[in-house]
């Protein structure tokens, strides 16, 4: 989607100004104004050769604002010599600053520019009547390419860092290499939040991305975290789900390695995505989810657009049940009539409880399964319907690992349904009740 705008960034660099963004495909370039002599013209004689010598306090004596406009000198530094502005482009401001003790300008009088600028007008009177008009230098604004962001893999945060509180009408954009555009404000609410959907289409990293050889989505969240100053606090972190496994990063993996080395890294079938409502956010962000994972940790999770929530909803379902299609199925060890026994949940058979000791077989279907309850330590009690529709058995199951089986059962279930209803994995809520009990 390409977008263009003119926005006020503020960088915490130079005084809040306005630049033009470009929104291209994938890059994000930000553009200054500039003032670009189109002409030459001819040559007069006010111009003139000055010499500056950097001070202790003061440097040059000019103070400069962008886009590249000398504005005023500092007393008894250069006001003696010259009493207009000069015009600078903004290369030769970086060469002024980095130049050593002594600088030697050549200024020239240029009298549209005032006008052309917006200041006020020197009045020039001529040496005679009968001196000649010589043409001038030709002028024009122009809006110059600043830099530009790559956005793949880029992050986007309309919040000041680390809080709960949205920036008045602003954003701002952290290219992959750290590099940042600044904080970009937006006229409106309405402005910002069309940049923000815009930048993020463009930016090649939706959680709806999809490998070729493997199922794998991943974008940018941010995380709430206990702070010892601020009670709570958000960090950036990139969530990725690729095969087998949840990956949550600190920075995105980039190359093959990278992959082993994420600082959570959870079994997907063992973990459980929660979108949460209004009654359950704990804070002002209101696009927020939860991660319940096999382990028992839980990640708070932030995204910065309502769109974010169902791209990643439906990302997380789909990795479910591809992921539930490869394994096929997945086996727990449990205590059975007292006895070390063998829990299977699989795809195609449903429940199937060994008995090591006795060799006795429990085989229910998913479909058989009417109910169930956990006491949130150990145990589950299975409800299952016999063939006789009348009769429901009780099969109670203590597990080491309790909730990655609350959670692996969910997500066998979930794939079942989507196999018999395949808009279910469009469609389903993440708030959805587990039909096998609490979890």
């Amino acid at each position: 989607m390409d977008l263009t705008g003119v926005l006020l960034l503020i960088d915490g660099k130079s005084e809040p100004h306005e630049v033009r963004l470009r929104l291209s495909k994938d890059v994000l370039t930000i553009q200054h104004q500039d003032v670009l002599c189109i002409s030459e013209g001819q040559n007069n004689s006010k111009e003139r050769t000055v010499t500056l010598h950097r001070q202790d306090v003061g440097g040059f004596g000019l103070s400069i604002k962008v886009p590249s406009l000398w504005s005023k000198t500092h007393r008894g530094v250069f006001a003696q010599i010259l009493h207009v502005s000069i015009v600078f482009l903004l290369s030769q401001v970086q060469v002024l600053r980095n130049a050593g003790d002594e600088v030697t300008l050549t200024v020239i009088y240029l009298k549209k520019i005032p006008a052309f600028l917006k200041l006020p007008l020197i009045e020039e009177t001529p040496s005679s009547p009968s001196s000649p008009v010589t043409a001038g230098p030709r002028w024009e604004k122009r809006w110059m390419d600043s830099h530009s962001l790559h956005l793949l893999l880029a992050r986007i945060s309309s919040y000041i860092p680390s809080t709960d509180q949205l920036r008045p009408n602003a954003f701002e954009v952290v290219a992959m290499d750290g590099v940042s555009s600044g904080v970009l404000q937006c006229c409106s609410m309405h402005e910002c939040g069309e940049w923000l959907e815009a930048v993020s289409q463009s930016n090649n990293c939706g959680f709806d991305n999809i490998n070729n050889n493997v199922n794998v989505h991943m974008g940018w969240v941010e995380e709430r975290l206990p702070d010892p100053d601020l009670g709570q606090c958000y960090q950036p972190r990139f969530l990725a789900l690729k095969g087998p496994n949840v990956y949550i990063f600190h920075s995105p993996p980039l190359i093959l390695h990278d992959w082993s080395r994420g600082e959570r890294t959870y079994d997907l079938c063992e973990t459980f995505l929660k979108v949460h409502k209004d009654t359950e956010l704990r804070d002002l962000r209101p696009y927020c989810f939860g991660i319940l994972t096999g382990t028992g940790d839980t990640h708070y999770l932030s995204v910065e657009l309502p769109s974010d929530t169902c791209v990643l909803e439906r990302a997380y379902q789909k990795a479910q049940f591809a992921e539930v299609q490869r394994v096929v199925s997945k086996t727990y060890s449990c205590i059975w009539h007292g006895h070390g026994s063998l829990l299977s949940i699989d795809f195609n058979l449903g429940f199937t409880c060994l008995d090591a000791s006795t060799k006795v077989t429990l085989i229910f279907k998913f479909c058989q399964l009417k109910g169930s309850s956990d006491d949130s330590k150990t145990k589950i009690k299975f409800l299952f319907q016999k063939s006789d529709a009348r009769l429901i058995e009780a099969k109670e199951l203590e597990f080491p690992n309790l909730v990655a089986v609350l959670h692996c059962i969910h997500t066998f279930i979930s794939a079942k349904v989507a196999l018999v209803d395949p808009i279910f994995v469009e469609n389903q809520s993440a708030t959805k009740t587990s039909a096998f009990g609490k979890s």
